[in-house]
């Protein structure tokens, strides 16, 4: 039975999936600012300070989880594209390779690694 390789697409959808924290912090900031969001430096002090001003404690804890969770994920870009990659070229079973990067199996591997 032959299966498609589905697994090579898991890594734009990757990437896609990495800036949806990024733009959920850009429209966190935004909405906490009424529009006045300046992006001309975002990793200056005085940003942070604008931060620490404008937002709330729980807006601005969200914003700083949402900024490290896209910085996280692209962080991991790279390992888990060549994983797929290199998955493919050692010839591993198609379904297999489909399974090992589909979302069922990162909730599975999840509760085995916290368990």
């Amino acid at each position: 039975m032959a299966t498609s390789n589905y697994s090579i697409y898991a890594i734009p959808a990757f990437y896609i999936l990495a800036l949806v924290p990024q733009f959920y912090s850009t429209v966190l900031i935004h909405r906490a600012t009424n529009g006045r969001f300046d992006n001309v430096n975002p990793r200056g002090a005085s940003f942070s300070e604008t931060c620490k001003k404008s937002l709330d404690r729980a807006s601005l804890g969200r914003f700083e989880r949402s900024k490290a969770a896209h910085v996280n994920a692209l962080e991991n870009l790279p390992l888990f594209a060549s994983a797929v990659i290199c998955a493919n070229m050692a010839g591993l079973e198609v379904g297999m390779v489909n399974w090992l990067y589909s979302p069922e199996s990162f909730l599975v591997l999840d509760c085995v690694g916290h368990s």
